[in-house]
């Protein structure tokens, strides 16, 4: 296992996701910009592998998750195992080191890389660091929207959609 295999995992059936959340609590309200990586698989032979990529990212001192799953599709249900890493520290070592090796999502990959490096230095507001304005998050989705594979909006934010926001605030 290197992670020439594990890019190439990546450019059939890996994930780079962000997405920007409106959190409450209380009478507070703010705008978290979120990053996670995902790889789903449904077969046997794909869970197994699945689960020797975590092995092998887990020993190389990247944090991932594991999750067992169960979908139905058209009708016939099947279980898949999915990973998941959702640390930003554990996202930046990751990425940069497949990105070099991806072919199919590289262009993905290194805008997905800029913006975690870019959150790191923007300012942050409130308790614990994690709140931005919603203009921020809005040029930060600006960055990411071109680069999306999945073009879904149905339960995410659009850079127009939270600038529109901004205007009526």
């Amino acid at each position: 296992m290197d992670y020439s295999y594990i890019a190439g995992f990546t450019d059939g059936d890996g994930s780079f996701e962000f997405t920007i959340r409106h959190k409450h609590k209380g009478k507070y309200s703010w705008w978290e910009p979120q990053f996670s990586y995902k790889l789903q698989q449904k077969t046997a032979h794909g869970e197994n592998a699945v689960k020797c990529v975590a092995e092998f990212l887990k020993a190389d001192g990247i944090a991932v998750c594991l999750y067992p799953r169960k979908t139905k599709y058209k009708g016939s249900g099947y279980k898949s195992t999915e990973l998941r890493i959702t640390s930003k520290k554990a996202l930046k070592v990751f990425v940069s080191r497949i990105v070099d090796k991806l072919i199919v999502k590289k262009h993905q990959a290194e805008v997905f890389l800029q913006l975690l490096t870019e959150v790191e230095k923007l300012p942050r507001r409130g308790l614990g660091g994690k709140k931005f304005t919603i203009q921020v998050c809005a040029s930060l989705l600006e960055k990411w929207e071109p680069v999306r594979l999945r073009k879904s909006m149905n339960r995410t934010w659009s850079s127009e959609r939270l600038l529109s926001l901004s205007r009526l605030s």
